[in-house]
């Protein structure tokens, strides 16, 4: 017997770190890919409504907020292979 697999969620593609960051700190899945000599993120989950929480001034963790942007920046430099 075979399991259905539920069908692949189109990601949301985000070019600014900082929001890709955000929506770490949000525990939303952020999946860094190259395109055109730039790092572009796939963000995965309810990308809106995260946005919205923060365009609606909610709580956010600020130490989350921060170590989400590093993380997102961190993936531009670990992608580029460490180059410039």
């Amino acid at each position: 017997m075979t399991k259905n697999k539920a069908p692949e969620e189109e990601p949301t593609i985000i070019d600014d770190p900082t929001i890709a960051g955000i929506l770490i700190a949000k525990e939303l899945k952020v999946v860094p890919f190259h395109e055109n000599k730039r790092v572009r993120y796939a963000a995965y989950g309810d990308v809106e409504k995260a946005l919205r929480e923060i365009y609606e001034n909610q709580p956010c963790g600020l130490r989350a907020v921060l170590d989400g942007i590093k993380s997102a920046r961190g993936m531009i430099w670990n992608l580029k292979g460490g180059q410039r």
